[in-house]
């Protein structure tokens, strides 16, 4: 198993580096094999605040595979989307800024998740990052350990933020995120064979 986990962080990784504020991320995609391409993507990590906060081993293998996750997925497609479409409606110099803040506000408070749609599909993607991290790594317990320490022990704090109106606001909290990782753990995989 940890072969098959090196050889997809291998194949699908080009490039590790160190990248400020964010402690990880990664950007790149699957091409499914569409004309022989092949996945590619860049993961960037703070090791530094790895190395400081003693993570182990282990944590730093579920974040690899949580952001090699992102780039099989295609996670950052969605996001890239979103982004040209909020820049779009927009305009040229953000004069729509006020509409498209009040548009994410009511959508906001429509929608049963209480987020925007980007939002929303932003978290869901954390959420199968997760789990498919989860599931090549084999250790829950570790997933868990890793995103206790990326928050401080700090269950209640936000795991990822957006903006409305300049004020950053919690998309979901690390709790929800070990709460919707045991959820999903507890059902067969949805990639098995």
């Amino acid at each position: 198993m940890l072969l098959n986990l090196f050889s997809m962080i291998h194949t699908s990784i080009t490039h590790v580096s160190v990248r400020q504020p964010p402690i990880a991320g990664a950007i790149g995609g699957n091409a499914g094999g569409l004309l022989y391409l092949h996945i590619i993507g860049t993961i960037y990590t703070d090791f530094k605040f790895l190395k400081t906060n003693r993570f182990t081993d282990n944590e730093i293998l579920f974040i690899l595979a949580h952001e090699s996750a992102h780039i099989f997925r295609n996670h950052s497609i969605s996001t890239l989307i979103y982004l040209i479409i909020e820049k779009l409606a927009l305009g040229l110099n953000n004069q729509n800024y006020n509409q498209i803040e009040l548009a994410k506000a009511v959508w906001a408070a429509l929608a049963p998740s209480k987020l925007p749609l980007n939002v929303e599909v932003s978290r869901n993607n954390e959420y199968e990052a997760d789990e498919l991290a989860a599931r090549l790594t084999g250790d829950f317990n570790t997933c868990v350990s890793c995103l206790k320490k990326l928050c401080g022990g700090n269950l209640n704090a936000p795991s990822h933020t957006w903006e409305l109106g300049g004020f950053k606001l919690p998309m979901m909290t690390v709790r929800q995120r070990i709460k919707e990782l045991n959820k999903r753990l507890s059902q067969p995989s949805p990639i098995s064979s």
